[in-house]
């Protein structure tokens, strides 16, 4: 993958979107053009941090932002916005004392080696991902237990220990990835957590219907890892363990923070471990090297083959950097989607090719996990990465490459949301959600036609707000009134 120059601006660009959020909101969402279409109608939660630093020092890294909860009720009666930072225990001790108390993903605690060796109390951020399920609403991360919120006032009601399912034995204590999928068949909730100690472990957890969760099984791996994404099909879940390393030592004596500890192995592949969901043992192929943050999708084809489409950057990228998370001019700060067909019985990927030339991330599409889908929309660098960072909301078929586009520089577009028509004509009919991050103005929350992604409704937040990273759509129904 080449490297694309940088164009002027790019550092006041980026520094005018990582701002901090000084006032939470409730208001109205005014109507700037278009309306509201009939049956779209539900409520929209999104979650990303909204405050980039404590008292005179800045986090070493957006993943160590203070997570924010945006509500979005949408409908015929009512368009309204409501943001609310996550209050976590760690948040409201570092607010009470006006300085970074606990390590971060990418920030160590100011103070150096002293400060840091052999704490092992990560700051629960609660800033990556929300999800509605069984009634519950829940603020997800990385490195810990997921935190209860209310669905309406989005009052943080607690960490949520998922009925003692997460409760904390020894040093690491056990956690949740924000990437939750869940089997609409059944309409159970899986998820998995890696835990880090004298085995490394991964995790794989259930939550039912009803909301009961449990473990569903726990397996070995040979070293720590990351993953933050994961796919399901009918039989199979499915993770790609990139060719890197976390530096445990470094990260347990102060040395560093996670996200300084992180190396990459050299011409290494990424194994995709297929884990059964009969419970049989899991197989690991080697497929091709890179890394991988999301996954738009996984299925089965015809012949039992499991398909699976990831975003694949070239090389670790580097979470150190501010600037890793828009960067387009940067080795290896391009995702490209690539499709892998992996067949079980032979243990090896029988087809690897590049889905068109995009660059792309934060992949979505219109179907329930583990079935075929025909179109994935993600955000988008323009051009081959003349812009500075994802400017563009795309939609791609896997067969034919990329069908429509929609720009918005020098503004970026959130994690599009896909929301189905109540009465669809087709699997694609329906809205997509995203919203627009001004560079210092207010955002704006934008309805587009999914499948030519034309503009629907322009509605206008009464403040600006920093990107954020993933979110939920409920229906109506699904939501009970307050």
């Amino acid at each position: 993958m080449h490297i694309v120059a940088t164009p002027p601006g790019h550092r006041q660009l980026v520094d005018a979107h990582l701002h901090d959020v000084e006032q939470e909101v409730d208001a109205e969402l005014r109507l700037l053009s278009g309306r509201i279409p009939v049956g779209l109608d539900g409520v929209w939660w999104r979650n990303g941090p909204g405050r980039f630093g404590r008292g005179q020092t800045r986090y070493g890294h957006p993943f160590d932002g203070d997570g924010l909860i945006v509500r979005m009720n949408l409908g015929p009666t009512e368009a309204r916005v409501r943001t609310r930072f996550v209050r976590t225990p760690e948040l409201i001790a570092e607010e009470r004392a006006g300085r970074i108390l606990y390590r971060g993903f990418g920030t160590d605690r100011p103070g150096g080696i002293a400060a840091n060796a052999f704490r092992f109390q990560f700051k629960n951020v609660a800033n990556t991902s929300v999800t509605w399920h069984a009634g519950r609403l829940r603020a997800l991360w990385e490195g810990g237990a997921p935190t209860a919120l209310d669905p309406h006032t989005l009052e943080t009601l607690g960490i949520d220990d998922l009925g003692g399912v997460l409760r904390a034995r020894g040093l690491a204590p056990p956690t949740f990835s924000a990437h939750p999928r869940i089997d609409r068949a059944s309409g159970t909730l899986w998820n998995f957590g890696l835990r880090w100690g004298l085995r490394q472990q991964l995790t794989i957890y259930a939550i039912d219907a009803s909301g009961v969760a449990r473990i569903e099984r726990t397996l070995a791996l040979d070293h720590l890892t990351f993953i933050h994404d994961f796919a399901i099909t009918p039989r199979w879940f499915v993770f790609l363990l990139p060719a890197v390393r976390f530096d445990v030592a470094r990260m347990a004596l102060g040395l560093s923070a996670p996200a300084r500890s992180l190396r990459a192995v050299r011409d290494a592949p990424m194994i995709a471990l297929l884990v059964p969901r009969d419970g049989g043992p899991p197989l690991r192929v080697p497929t091709v090297p890179g890394f991988v943050f999301h996954i738009a999708g996984a299925f089965e084809d015809d012949h039992g083959r499991i398909v699976c489409d990831a975003l694949r950057l070239d090389g670790v990228p580097d979470l150190s950097d501010l600037d890793s998370l828009f960067g387009a001019g940067r080795e290896g700060g391009l995702a490209e989607p690539l499709r892998l067909i992996i067949d079980p019985e032979t243990r090896r990927v029988v087809q690897t090719h590049r889905l068109g030339d995009v660059a792309a991330e934060l992949p979505v599409t219109a179907v329930a996990a583990g079935q075929p889908y025909r179109s994935i929309w993600a955000t988008a660098v323009v051009g081959g990465g003349r812009q500075p960072y994802h400017s563009s909301i795309i939609r791609f078929e896997p067969v034919i490459g990329e069908v429509a586009r929609r720009d918005v520089f020098p503004a970026i577009p959130s994690e599009p949301c896909f929301v189905r028509h109540p009465e669809p004509r087709h699997a694609e009919d329906g809205w997509i959600l995203t919203v627009i991050h001004h560079p210092g103005a207010a955002a704006e929350l934008w309805v587009l036609d999914a499948t030519t992604l034309d503009v629907v409704t322009r509605l206008g937040l009464p403040a600006a707000l920093p990107p954020g990273f993933h979110g939920c759509w409920a229906d109506r129904p699904d939501v009970p009134e307050a």
